[in-house]
């Protein structure tokens, strides 16, 4: 029985990377790893760094917040418990301290051929995504030193969901950029809330 992963209830996972919590592992669920299905690669002409992920890496999901160019996360907005998390409350930060929130990505069969997803602020934020099979397999500096500013995101047959989410090293709403690889003008922008709310 595979497992689906439900999209209404965010799960956050929440880890400080600092000097003191080197080799440190993740929760079952809760680490990153950069798999087969997820390679980095030089963009061609959209940035410098960024994760391919692949459909072989993804699983089916039902159930998923309201799309924006065929992608979806329930943290995007100022939906989930993202928007409501105490990261202070919760770690203990160090001046290169970073926390780790989920935001799994939907990705629906009416989205571009391959959609990159681009940080665009805060610059210090960075992504990681990977594939179910692998998730949970790193610690957490391995997990850090494979994040990306960008990734690229296929189309598959199906709705689709990658584990995965975004370090960043204080509260306040992330933003990121969609861009269809082969159409770049129809571009969006899309908002996560960590910790705060978005356009307060």
């Amino acid at each position: 029985m595979r497992f689906r992963f439900m999209m209404p209830v965010l799960l956050l996972g929440v880890l400080t990377l600092g000097s003191g919590c080197a080799g440190v592992t993740l929760p079952d669920n809760g680490g990153v790893t950069r798999p087969p299905s997820a390679t980095h690669s030089e963009s061609t002409g959209l940035g410098k760094d960024q994760l391919t992920l692949s459909c072989g890496g993804s699983q089916p999901v039902s159930d998923y917040g309201t799309p924006v160019l065929g992608l979806s996360s329930d943290a995007w907005g100022n939906g989930g418990m993202a928007r409501d998390i105490d990261l202070g409350a919760l770690s203990n930060y160090s001046a290169m301290g970073y926390t780790f929130v989920k935001s799994p990505l939907v990705v629906l069969p009416v989205a571009a051929q391959n959609t990159r997803i681009e940080v665009a602020s805060p610059k210090s934020v960075k992504l990681y995504y990977t594939s179910w099979s692998l998730w949970g397999s790193l610690d957490t500096r391995e997990m850090l030193s494979s994040a990306s500013t960008a990734i690229v995101a296929p189309r598959c047959d199906e709705a689709v969901q990658f584990p995965g989410g975004v370090f960043v090293k204080e509260p306040g709403c992330v933003t990121l950029e969609l861009v269809p690889v082969a159409q770049p003008q129809q571009r969006r922008s899309v908002q996560l809330p960590v910790g705060a709310r978005c356009g307060v």
